[in-house]
């Protein structure tokens, strides 16, 4: 089931990015303006340079909303993998927590600093086992509610 806030942070995305879209279009339609006007015989000046001002604000809107598409995108990301990751906790973190034991061990009576280093020694095998399972060439199978979009 997806969660609210994947949800959420879809259609925030869908919204960024079709108003990113929409700014790539005024640019489009501002810059097409421009050379046809000046292409053309008796140029007005006036309009020329009201169009050259308008091209660079457009040409800013364009990055600002690229950004808002991007950073969203990411949020959706980052919500769907951490509410697969729960997901895959709630099934198999008891077993995932015995696998890593020899880091694990006495973790609530660590220390802060001790606690940290346990968890960043048992991340390194966890990265280490992914980048194993990678380079066997095993194949990804994405989710329907994660799709790339």
């Amino acid at each position: 089931m997806e969660s609210t806030a994947l949800q959420q942070a879809f259609d925030t995305c869908q919204n960024n990015k079709a108003a990113w879209l929409q700014r790539k279009n005024e640019l489009a339609a501002a810059e097409q303006e421009y050379l046809r006007l000046l292409s053309g015989e008796g140029r007005n000046v006036s309009r020329l340079d009201e169009l050259r001002n308008i091209i660079e604000v457009r040409k800013w809107q364009v990055n600002q909303a690229a950004g808002r598409y991007i950073r969203s995108h990411e949020a959706v990301q980052h919500i769907s993998i951490r509410d697969r990751l729960n997901d895959f906790m709630q099934q198999h973190g008891t077993a995932l927590a015995a696998a890593l034991a020899p880091e694990l061990m006495g973790y609530s009576e660590l220390t802060a600093i001790a606690r940290n280093c346990a968890i960043q020694r048992a991340t390194d095998a966890l990265r280490e086992a992914l980048l194993s399972w990678l380079a066997k060439g095993e194949k990804l199978i994405i989710p329907h509610r994660i799709a790339t979009f």
